[in-house]
């Protein structure tokens, strides 16, 4: 599917005459793309209010890519299929152009039950942005609109995820989001138990860095942070959060050595200090042998996350 309208112009694909599906069917390639070629002021999939009628129906891999320069939205109202445990359907929603190319998808609804993992910005060395918004103003961002549990959203080349929880005051994550690139919420986060964050360098600009922004933080304490250490010449830098206060430090923090390596029980780094007076911070958790954090301080005295090398394998809770 190519869309080539002129500038400006809002494109939408819907369903008027009661639901259908939109079905992407494989073909020799074994890929479709739905390709948008011009200055588009818009590319809505499926209706904006009441019943949203258009199902997307995946037979095989979806590529979603902004090639030319200046912003896209593209809200999908319409509710995605397909794939399944033995054969997934991946989805990419790639900016592919110039410093100048931004594409900015949204997924909004919540019968989404498509089994495959989302890759968010396209795999090269380009300065051109692309942001997944999960909900929007009216409605609030939901877990099933990224589809089946097990799928993980992967970002590549400083790509962000973004949750909006609309009128509600928080946001929460169940997400496995990997790679290198933003998760942020326009109000406050939380990490459900089944949320896991993985830096990992998966092609694009920079070393892989994952950073956490929201005006609040909390965790739930099965919440999962994983740093892959690779002593041995790895790029997986960092675990960075800007939060503004208040600020919750709770989880289960794991450092996870490179296979076969082994760090002295008990050394320790310190890796975030945040005054207590600090209405906004920036901490980073940076490549090291240790693999464990703990927490100490308080709201009066400020508080440090050391991480701390025990027993393989170990995790502690931050609280």
């Amino acid at each position: 599917m190519t869309v080539n309208e002129g500038y400006g112009a809002q494109v939408a694909v819907t369903a008027t005459n009661g639901p259908a599906t939109l079905t992407f069917d494989a073909d020799a390639t074994g890929t479709n793309y739905i390709v948008a070629t011009s200055q588009l002021g818009g590319l809505r999939f499926g209706n904006a209010s009441g019943d949203y009628g258009l199902t997307m129906e995946l037979k095989q891999t979806l590529v979603f890519q902004k090639n030319t320069a200046y912003g896209l939205g593209a809200p999908f109202y319409a509710a995605i299929t397909g794939g399944s445990e033995g054969s997934p359907v991946e989805i990419y929603l790639n900016a592919n152009g110039d410093q100048y190319c931004n594409f900015y998808p949204s997924f909004l609804n919540t019968n989404s039950t498509f089994r495959g993992d989302v890759y968010v910005g396209v795999g090269q060395s380009l300065q051109a942005s692309c942001m997944l918004t999960i909900g929007n103003n009216e409605l609030p961002a939901r877990n099933e609109m990224l589809g089946d549990a097990a799928n993980q959203v992967i970002l590549r080349n400083n790509s962000t995820l973004r949750y909006n929880p609309g009128s509600e005051s928080v946001a929460t994550v169940e997400r496995h989001v990997k790679g290198h690139g933003t998760l942020s919420s326009t109000k406050a986060m939380h990490l459900a138990a089944t949320a896991v964050l993985e830096p990992q360098s998966i092609s694009g600009i920079g070393y892989g860095t994952n950073t956490v922004s929201a005006t609040a933080f909390t965790a739930d304490a099965n919440a999962q942070y994983v740093l892959d250490l690779k002593a041995t010449g790895g790029q997986n830098d960092a675990l960075v959060f800007n939060v503004t206060s208040p600020l919750t430090l709770t989880g289960m923090l794991e450092l996870v050595p490179e296979s076969g390596e082994r760090v002295a029980a008990g050394t320790s780094w310190d890796v975030i200090t945040v005054s207590a007076t600090a209405t906004s911070f920036t901490s980073a958790l940076t490549k090291t042998t240790g693999y464990i954090l703990t927490t100490t301080g308080d709201d009066t005295t400020g508080w440090t996350v050391t991480a701390t090398a025990t027993s393989l394998g170990t995790l502690l809770i931050v609280r």
